[in-house]
């Protein structure tokens, strides 16, 4: 029952038009959601990985680090933090970040 669970859970989010990445409590990448992968051209097999250790570093974003370090594990829910940032292969994007 869980694993159908998790596949309708996922499936639902799957279509979201949003870009989603799904981490864990030590702030590897653990699910990115396809529209996430479409918009910052980013492939599969990087899973597991830290999210800062992306992109040779290039996801090491001061502003987001402080937000994952800092804010997060005070608030259960966040919304709308605001990160811009140029990433060298997809340039400049100015992402609002939520989180739970």
């Amino acid at each position: 029952m869980a694993e159908e669970s998790w596949t309708y859970t996922k499936t639902v989010v799957d279509v979201l038009r949003e870009p989603l990445l799904i981490r864990d409590k030590n702030f590897c990448v653990w699910l990115p959601m396809s529209y996430f992968i479409v918009r910052f051209k980013w492939h599969r097999k990087r899973r597991n990985k830290k999210i800062y250790e992306l992109g040779n570093g290039q996801w090491a974003i001061p502003a987001l680090r402080k937000f994952l370090e800092d804010l997060l594990p005070k608030n259960t829910f966040f919304k709308g933090f605001e990160v811009d940032h140029a990433f060298p292969r997809i340039g400049q994007k100015i992402m609002i970040l939520s989180a739970r």
